[in-house]
C-alpha cells in the first residue's frame, strides 16, 4: 500500500505509475496515483483551452449569436483549411506551445456547437450536389492539399 501525495488516499502500488527509474533491480513510483495524474492533465487542457478561448473573444462569433455558457460547447473552426496544421484540441492534447496555438487560432472563427454544426451540415450539402460526392470526404482533403496517399496507406 502507498498514500497519494495529492488526495492522501492509501491505494495500492497498481495504482501508481512507475517513473522509469531503476537502482538495485527495483522500480519507483510516483508519488501522485494514475487517478490524480490524469485529474490535473485534464484540468490543465481545460485551463488551456479556456485560455484560447478568451484570446478568440470568449463568446460565438456568429451574427448575433453570444454563446459563452459552457466551454465544451465553443468549438475552433478553421475559415480556410488548406491553411490548417494543426486542429486546436490536438494542440491542446500534446500540450503545443501556446504561442503556436495561438498563432494556429489566429486561423479560426470561434463558434458554439450548434452554428459549428450548421456549417458544416452546409458544407455536407454542397459535397453531395457536386461532381466529388462519390470519393470520401478524406480524398477530397487528401487532394485539396496535395497529400501523398501511399504515405497513409499500410498496404502495397
Amino acid at each position: 500500500m502507498r498514500r497519494c501525495k495529492t488526495c492522501k488516499e492509501e491505494k495500492s502500488e497498481d495504482q501508481f505509475h512507475v517513473t522509469g527509474q531503476i537502482y538495485k533491480g527495483k522500480f519507483y513510483l510516483k508519488r501522485k496515483c494514475k487517478n490524480c495524474i490524469n485529474n490535473s492533465a485534464r484540468q490543465k487542457q481545460v485551463n488551456r483551452k479556456q485560455t484560447l478561448v478568451d484570446y478568440k473573444g470568449g463568446e460565438c462569433s456568429a451574427s448575433g449569436c453570444t454563446y459563452n455558457k459552457s466551454l465544451r460547447a465553443l468549438d475552433f473552426h478553421h475559415v480556410n483549411d488548406a491553411e490548417k496544421s494543426y486542429s486546436i484540441s490536438e494542440g491542446i492534447q500534446n500540450n503545443y506551445d501556446m504561442e503556436e496555438l495561438k498563432k494556429e487560432a489566429d486561423k479560426c472563427i470561434l463558434l458554439c456547437s450548434n452554428h459549428h454544426a450548421e456549417l458544416h451540415y452546409k458544407d455536407h450539402q454542397k459535397f453531395m450536389k457536386g461532381e466529388d460526392r462519390l470519393k470520401y470526404p478524406q480524398q477530397i482533403l487528401m487532394e485539396q492539399r496535395n497529400i501523398d496517399k501511399t504515405a497513409y496507406c499500410r498496404g502495397t
